[in-house]
């Protein structure tokens, strides 16, 4: 029988795992992804890019666990090296829900507003990754910042993002 290369622990049980302190987040942020590829790019960008993540996402897709950070990002990479698109991430990020985020988004999007929904995110952060901070500031009643990252290792891009909305700005960083 192959032994599985993932997990599913709670919050509570992340920080004693077999992994370490290995950034790690939930399967369901690539929900839908491969299909995704293979629409947009063929079947063998799919392969291929499995092969570089070293993990048949498809078939963990719809668990319930978790995987380390750089299989996912060894895997988006892989998509946009082989397929050419250097701007993949932007090219999906309006495919990507957060609902697509199991039970997590569900108590997260439950909350009766949105200040509520941000605050739930905050608190819960760690049923969906560990190793993702969010924060929020409001200042002068208009501008919210929001940062989230993971300590992918020496070398790992980091990304940051401004937009502006009415009456301030979001900033998401990673």
């Amino acid at each position: 029988m192959p032994r599985t290369t993932h997990f599913a622990p709670t919050p509570g049980r992340l920080h004693s795992s077999r992994l370490g302190s290995t950034p790690v987040i939930s399967v369901t942020a690539l929900a839908g992804v491969p299909a995704f590829v293979r629409h947009a790019f063929g079947e063998k960008i799919v392969q291929r890019a499995k092969q570089a993540a070293l993990l048949d996402i498809e078939a963990i897709e719809d668990q319930d666990c978790f995987i380390p950070h750089v299989t996912m990002t060894s895997f988006v990479d892989a998509v946009a090296k082989f397929s050419g698109e250097q701007d993949f991430g932007l090219m999906l990020a309006p495919h990507l829900t957060i609902t697509n985020y199991g039970c997590w988004a569900e108590y997260v999007l439950a909350a009766p507003t949105l200040g509520a929904a941000i605050e739930r995110a905050i608190a819960t952060i760690g049923f969906h990754t560990r190793g993702d901070v969010l924060s929020i500031a409001v200042t002068n009643n208009r501008t919210v910042s929001s940062g989230a990252g993971a300590s992918l290792g020496a070398g790992a891009a980091s990304l940051t993002s401004t937009v502006s909305v009415p009456g301030g700005a979001l900033r998401v960083s990673r």
